[in-house]
């Protein structure tokens, strides 16, 4: 049986939304996690648009979020007062990354990407001229500038570079990776 979804503007089988939701429901009750991390990358995976999939996977987070807080309610280990807090705490965190996530979506223009070779590269460049032991999220942005120079070439760039948390024992390695 399809399933026509107005927002997504894609059909879908009814019976595989419903199954994909009872297993992330079910894992989600098992494991004690939430299920978005499981949820959005199916649903994009079926065809469905990244924001719309963001968006609506919420509906199934709240459902098995509800059905755990019954459960954990009965067994009396529910903190009311926190779960209050942390529900306050989330909302006005959400409302905030809505918005930003507006501004960026309005602003932003293209994404750089990099693969690991180059971002390794990038962190054995940052080691050899600056002397600065980076983690590997932290050299992405120098690595995309690098693979891209000629579009930045003759412009005054700046990039913001954070994250030092790296195993030093296996920074030899890893350096030794770079092409």
């Amino acid at each position: 049986m399809q399933l026509y979804l107005p927002i997504a503007e894609v059909s879908v089988n009814a019976f595989l939304v419903l199954g994909l939701g009872g297993i992330v429901g079910f894992l989600s009750g098992m494991f004690g996690v939430g299920g978005g991390f499981l949820m959005t990358p199916i649903l994009i995976f079926i065809g469905i648009p990244p924001a719309v999939a963001v968006a609506t996977q919420t509906n199934q987070i709240v459902a098995s979020s509800a059905s755990g807080a019954i459960a954990h309610f009965r067994r009396r280990s529910l903190d009311l007062k926190m779960g209050l807090w942390l529900t306050l705490g989330g909302a006005m965190g959400s409302v905030i990354g809505v918005q930003i996530f507006a501004i960026l979506r309005e602003h932003c223009e293209d994404v750089l990407l990099a693969s690991d070779a180059e971002t390794v590269a990038a962190m054995r460049l940052l080691w050899e001229r600056l002397k600065l032991v980076v983690e590997p999220s932290c050299a992405v942005p120098l690595a995309a500038l690098l693979r891209q120079r000629e579009r930045f070439a003759g412009l005054r760039v700046g990039i913001i570079l954070s994250g030092g948390n790296v195993d030093l024992d296996a920074l030899p390695g890893l350096l030794a990776l770079a092409p």
